[in-house]
């Protein structure tokens, strides 16, 4: 949904308190159907009883962090095996598993070119621009200190 002056006071933002399910409730007791899945983390619904258990046992192993873990080969093979796919890569970021997927495109295949900056983006220092047949190339759209 792209902002609007126009429709600014029209508009009110949900300030989630609690979430159960498909469901969300706002700070002054509105309960709302979660359409948007939390924007997609809540593919399994909010606060699952076996997602709560699995957690639970986990913090009480301890966190840890980083890719190097017990079970990241087991949940790499059920990924592969779900998406039928040869390989799985974990990412911390969005924007670190685009930038990823973009790197494997352009090793590939010729007509991928990215093009790097040093622009802040979701905690990572690459933006990446790409010139395909695909995406027409817009160096307008690039910031105002891009130097090519």
């Amino acid at each position: 949904v792209g902002y609007r002056q126009s429709l600014k006071e029209i508009r009110y933002p949900i300030v989630c308190r609690r979430s159960a399910g498909s469901k969300i409730w706002d700070i002054d007791g509105n309960e709302y159907i979660d359409i948007a899945m939390g924007y997609g983390i809540s593919f399994l619904g909010h606060n699952p009883d076996f997602v709560i258990s699995a957690v639970e046992r986990q913090l009480k192993e301890g966190l840890q962090l980083g890719p190097q873990f017990e079970l990241t080969g087991e949940v790499a093979e059920m990924i592969c095996e779900l998406t039928g796919s040869e390989r799985a890569v974990f990412s911390n970021t969005g924007t670190e598993a685009v930038v990823a997927s973009l790197r494997i495109a352009r090793a590939a295949t010729a007509d991928i070119k990215s093009y790097y900056s040093k622009v802040r983006i979701t905690g990572i220092p690459t933006a990446s621009w790409l010139k395909n047949r695909i995406f027409r190339w817009q160096p307008e759209r690039l910031p105002a200190w891009w130097k090519t």
